[in-house]
């Protein structure tokens, strides 16, 4: 048969349509975006200008140390940008991108410290103020470890667990994971941010 001979027996475009609407899965249709609890956490966040980072490293005032970008209108992708020196995005440290598991809904990232070709990934978790990111850092072949269980692995696992003490500030900290252990980064002593206007 010549489709000229078929074409009688094709439903109209109307009913191919409205098939498609309705056997979509609803999931697609009324998922919430995960993606939106990051909202207080969007845009630059510098070091606490009254804070020892800067009074240590005054070179440090104009950094951003944590930026959050969409990479769209529809907030299903962002850009988590760390280490942006002099908050000149041609000199950020490492780049990030997250977006939520379709399946499981656990929010995922995957980035690249640039300078060293560390590879990060790992998950975030958000509520009441928080954000926690759990991660874990692959290092190149040849990079030295302070303890046999890094060595072996060639990578760390690490925590940070950061609270929005106010709109616009933000208060972190960092821990590595040791014998199944958190220990603290570092000090130990939370790092302030500030919001930085753009």
């Amino acid at each position: 048969m010549s489709y000229t001979k078929n074409r009688m027996f094709r439903p109209p475009r109307f009913v191919l349509a409205t098939l498609l609407a309705c056997c979509m899965p609803w999931t697609l249709q009324a998922q919430d975006n995960a993606l939106d609890a990051f909202l207080p956490y969007i845009g630059a966040w510098g070091p606490d200008p009254e804070g020892d980072m800067v009074k240590n490293n005054p070179d440090r005032a104009d950094d951003f140390i944590f930026y959050l970008a969409w990479t769209d209108d529809d907030h299903r992708m962002l850009h988590f940008y760390e280490g942006v020196i002099d908050g000149d995005m041609s000199k950020r440290v490492l780049d990030t991108l997250v977006a939520a598991n379709p399946r499981t809904g656990i929010i995922e990232f995957f980035g690249l410290q640039r300078q060293d070709n560390y590879l990060y990934k790992g998950t975030f978790e958000i509520g009441d103020n928080r954000l926690t990111r759990y991660y874990e850092v692959w290092y190149p072949e040849g990079t030295e470890f302070s303890n046999d269980e890094y060595r072996n692995r060639g990578s760390v696992r690490y925590r940070d667990q950061c609270q929005l003490l106010s709109s616009v500030t933000l208060a972190c900290r960092t821990e590595k994971q040791l014998d199944g252990q958190w220990l603290p980064w570092g000090d130990g002593e939370p790092y302030v941010m500030v919001r930085v206007e753009r």
